[in-house]
């Protein structure tokens, strides 16, 4: 709708190299690195991806093939605030982890993401990340 296109257009600015992908969701957040990096993690078809310009530009971009699990967590103030999602980054030898904190509608962005991903395994028949099967996705 009208109150997407913004949006969508933002995300397209700012990921030039997912042009033509359509933003689902975007959700203010964190991303937990050596420090916190508030921006938005923005959703897609195929994508998680991560944008902040807290100390210059933070992105990250995952594609949703990538990944192996995502569940809720609570931060170091014992806050229901946190997501983490596990996944292979190519050529690499293990997992790493992903740390979405300060995510204000947490449990949205959570079922968004398991929405988003469970389509992408559906339309894709994912059924191995990494050489390990993927972690059952609970019902959305």
């Amino acid at each position: 709708g009208a109150a997407v296109r913004p949006r969508q257009q933002e995300f397209d600015a700012l990921f030039p190299e997912l042009a033509g992908e359509r933003l689902v969701e975007d959700y203010a957040c964190a991303l937990q690195l050596a420090i916190r990096y508030q921006g938005r993690m923005y959703v897609s078809r195929n994508y998680a991806s991560f944008y902040s310009t807290i100390f210059g530009v933070t992105k990250r971009v995952l594609k949703l093939s990538r990944v192996v699990s995502i569940e809720r967590k609570v931060s170091a103030f014992l806050l229901p605030d946190t997501i983490e999602v596990v996944y292979a980054p190519p050529r690499a030898a293990k997992f790493e982890t992903l740390l979405f904190s300060s995510v204000l509608l947490r449990d949205a962005a959570y079922w968004t993401l398991v929405h988003v991903l469970h389509l992408y395994r559906k339309r894709h028949r994912v059924a191995r990340v990494g050489g390990v099967p993927v972690k059952r996705l609970p019902k959305v």
